[in-house]
């Protein structure tokens, strides 16, 4: 489209490669509601009488359920984790009643205390233990913190 002496975004030269807008309308571009997921075992459409057709409302709540159950399989399987961790997420010395995350888990806790071996944790309520040596405790943000006391109020 350009020869590099010019600045198309700015000054655009007359091209007859480029669409003009006023003579020929611009090809149709799909949307999001136009796009179908395949999802396996369901890429058959069921027969009814002699059209190959499918509605949700014609499933039953069971087949709607096993539906949704592996639509999300298939989106958490593509799904792609990094992990962008630092040493200085991690907490050296953790301080009681301080809201920590416990990497392994990926949980919001509430820190105890330790007893030289395990951390002990408090999950609303629930206690259970890392080991200090794994070095699983991570510092939260504001949101996080504030997102697991307003559960603890519930």
């Amino acid at each position: 489209m350009d020869n590099g002496d010019e600045l198309p975004a700015f000054f655009p030269k007359k091209n007859e490669k480029e669409p003009n807008m006023e003579t020929k309308t611009p090809e149709f571009m799909p949307t999001a509601q136009d796009a179908s997921i395949p999802i396996e075992g369901y890429d058959d459409p069921i027969e009814v009488g002699s059209k190959k057709t499918i509605t949700m409302d014609e499933l039953s709540d069971d087949e709607k359920s096993q539906l949704i159950v592996k639509l999300y399989k298939q989106i958490k399987e593509n799904e792609v984790k990094l992990d962008d961790t630092i040493n200085s997420d991690f907490v050296v010395e953790p301080i009681a009643n301080e809201i920590y995350k416990a990497k392994g888990l990926d949980t919001i806790v509430r820190y105890i205390s330790n007893d030289g071996e395990y951390h002990k944790l408090d999950f609303h309520g629930s206690s259970f233990y890392l080991k200090i040596k794994d070095n699983e405790l991570m510092k939260t943000t504001d949101l996080e913190r504030s997102l697991y006391n307003e559960n603890e109020e519930l």
